[in-house]
């Protein structure tokens, strides 16, 4: 890096112009890449790694379900979960596929025209940064000990005891799924450690 280049400093959405050498964590900002895709493309792919490295630990065998697989963080939870060795099924309208074919995901569902939780079993971990029923609905995909995770959870923001959580809760316990926390702002189920 040299004085004056512009680099990400890591606090979500913020791109500072450095004066001089600074130390660990700053990334110098790719030329092609303007300012906004630069400052936001740390957020995502951070909620993707925690998700699927630091919670789910998902290695080689797994099968990972990633919905919105070609947004902005299923794009790159496809990349980090193929290179993590697991056999990716993304959902994303047909429009999409060949994008993420060539992201590396193995088998793609066009959510507009197939159910999802009518068509998949035995998914190890399941991302879910869309929120609504997909979670609760994702749960009748994963075997017993599987991890889902939600990078948006609106449940998770009702009250202690209210209706939704309680039965989101009760139904991760009969599926063998605890429940955890993932990143800021961002609510989870996740495998124990093993």
């Amino acid at each position: 890096m040299n004085p004056a280049d512009w680099v990400r400093i890591p606090a979500p959405r913020r791109l500072r112009r450095v004066r001089r050498r600074t130390g660990g964590g700053a990334a110098a900002r790719p030329a092609s890449t303007d300012h906004v895709h630069a400052a936001a493309l740390p957020v995502a792919a951070l909620t993707a790694w925690q998700a699927l490295v630091r919670l789910a630990v998902v290695r080689t065998g797994y099968r990972a379900l990633i919905h919105a697989a070609a947004g902005g963080i299923g794009h790159l939870a496809v990349q980090i979960a193929k290179a993590r060795g697991a056999y990716v099924i993304g959902t994303a309208r047909e429009s999409k596929h060949a994008f993420l074919r060539s992201l590396g995901a193995d088998e793609l569902i066009d959510y507009t025209t197939t159910d999802f939780a009518a068509a998949l079993r035995g998914i190890d971990v399941v991302l879910d940064p869309i929120s609504g029923d997909y979670g609760p609905r994702s749960l009748d995909t994963l075997t017993p000990g599987a991890a889902a995770v939600r990078s948006r959870c609106r449940w998770s923001q009702q009250p202690r005891g209210s209706t939704i959580r309680t039965k989101v809760r009760m139904r991760c316990r009969r599926c063998g799924v605890t429940h955890g926390g993932l990143c800021s702002r961002a609510v989870g189920w996740t495998r124990p450690r093993r």
